[in-house]
């Protein structure tokens, strides 16, 4: 046994009467474990909304995602969205496609949010899309909170963003 340069290192951590054993560290991206902050419904569709998603699992949130590109300027198409998601999500996310008039997404969100036992809905929109959306669509209210972690950041900020974390740049 060579103690001063091994030529493998183990590890192992003991948690509630069960040893891990492991060979490497692997670096994360950060943030609260993945639903101490609950659990919520999140759109996708284009770059923005993967960087909400980003950023809410971060803050520790548990998502359930659903496609809706109708709701988004510049959707990705589905392919490009599951292959960024296999950027930052370990497991294999399960994506919901919903096929319905922009007006309706909402509603449907919310009621998935009562299904799935999620507490809020997550969009990713920047400021000028929000307020298109509230004017073109008439949303008024919803039973569900609704975060927009992109709301406040520009167009440039959201690229950068996502070139940095979603697109894996800096993970």
């Amino acid at each position: 046994v060579k103690l001063r340069s091994p030529d493998k290192i183990l590890y192992i951590e003991i948690r509630d009467n069960t040893a891990f054993f492991y060979h490497q560290k692997i670096q994360g991206p950060g943030g609260l474990p993945l639903g101490v902050s609950g659990t919520s419904v999140c759109a996708v569709g284009n770059k923005a909304s993967l960087l909400a998603a980003y950023l809410m699992m971060k803050r520790g949130n548990r998502l359930h995602f659903f496609y809706v590109p109708q709701i988004y300027r510049k959707p990705l198409p589905m392919e490009k969205v599951l292959a960024y998601f296999g950027r930052f999500i370990l497991r294999p996310a399960m994506v919901e496609i919903v096929e319905a008039s922009p007006k309706d997404i909402f509603g449907i969100l919310d009621s998935e949010c009562s299904l799935k036992g999620a507490r809020a809905m997550v969009l990713g929109f920047d400021m000028d899309r929000f307020t298109e959306i509230i004017e073109e669509y008439g949303v008024k209210s919803t039973e569900h909170p609704v975060f927009y972690p992109v709301t406040g950041l520009s167009k440039d900020m959201i690229s950068e963003m996502f070139r940095d974390t979603v697109h894996g740049e800096n993970l």
